[in-house]
């Protein structure tokens, strides 16, 4: 239009001019620059070759190993189990012959009714006696031990002479132990028990020491006898006394070593000299009396006043 071209040259601008063409010029042109003209960078590179690499096929070799250890393990159960077994069969020495077992022997089992004996313990004794007496006798006693035995036993160590107011200790041993080097002391159950058999030796032995220390107590009627029984750390003295004080007044004569004629009455009670009690029966025979008490931790059985007093003096 007019007005543009009076613009375009107001501005600077040189003037239109108007050319002619053929359309097919137009489209025979290329479009863009000629092939000569483009840089070798921008032209397409050809494309490489791609190996493609399938997954590693890792499965197989796992049911490999797998396998391996099968045929490891076969192999060991078939040498641990098949192979050595047949080696070792045929190298081990033949097995001896069987010997019979004996027909088994009937045993006869047999119950004692002999008189109480000693214990089969080992025993050593130990006077009781505080202060030594005078004088000490060893008394053998007859094996089984029996009433008779014992009070004739005593009587035949005892028959010697000795002067009135004599305190002997008697040491009892059991004639068994003779042959061996040494002798053996009598239990204090072997001894109570043989004076009393109605008392029960397990009541015995829970209530008195094993030990016994005898005495003698010489006067001008002859040799009286008696006996000391310890009491055991875990006696009770009244249970003692009341089961025990009946039994040895219901057998008071069988503590002498000889018959002590006929009872005055029945047991009464009596004091020693230092107001200890005790309890007595007198008997015909002249200076004979059944002494018992209990005192200082002990059960003291004397046939004789004097010798019960000496006992005391000496515990």
């Amino acid at each position: 239009m007019q007005s543009d071209l009076e613009s375009m040259r107001s501005s600077g601008g040189m003037g239109v001019t108007p050319q002619t063409f053929k359309p097919e010029e137009l489209f025979n042109k290329p479009i863009g620059p000629a092939a000569s003209q483009v840089p070798p960078s921008v032209t397409s590179p050809v494309a490489p070759k791609v190996k493609v690499v399938g997954p590693k096929k890792s499965g197989h070799k796992i049911w490999i190993l797998v396998g391996v250890l099968v045929v490891l393990i076969l192999a060991w159960v078939v040498i641990q189990f098949f192979v050595l077994p047949s080696l070792q069969s045929s190298s081990a020495p033949a097995a001896p012959a069987a010997v019979p077992t004996p027909a088994p022997v009937a045993t006869t089992t047999t119950t004692s009714t002999a008189a109480p004996t000693s214990t089969a313990v080992t025993l050593i004794h130990q006077s009781f006696l505080k202060s030594p007496a005078s004088a000490s006798t060893t008394v053998t006693l007859s094996t089984p031990l029996s009433l008779a035995a014992l009070q004739a036993d005593i009587a035949s160590s005892t028959a010697s002479s000795a002067a009135a107011g004599t305190f002997e200790e008697l040491v009892f041993v059991n004639a068994a132990s003779l042959s061996t080097t040494s002798s053996t002391p009598v239990s204090a159950q072997s001894v109570l028990g043989t004076i009393l058999p109605n008392a029960a030796q397990s009541f015995l032995a829970s209530t008195f020491d094993q030990d016994v220390t005898g005495f003698v107590y010489y006067n001008k009627s002859g040799a009286w006898p008696g006996y000391i029984f310890k009491l055991t750390s875990g006696a009770n003295l009244a249970t003692a006394t009341s089961t025990l004080d009946p039994v040895i007044e219901a057998s008071a004569p069988s503590f002498f070593q000889s018959s002590p004629g006929t009872a005055s009455g029945s047991f009464s009670n009596g004091s020693l000299p230092d107001s200890t009690p005790v309890r007595y029966l007198a008997f015909s025979k002249k200076g004979a009396a059944l002494e018992y008490g209990w005192f200082k931790g002990y059960l003291v059985v004397s046939t004789s006043y004097q010798g019960i007093i000496a006992a005391d003096q000496h515990l």
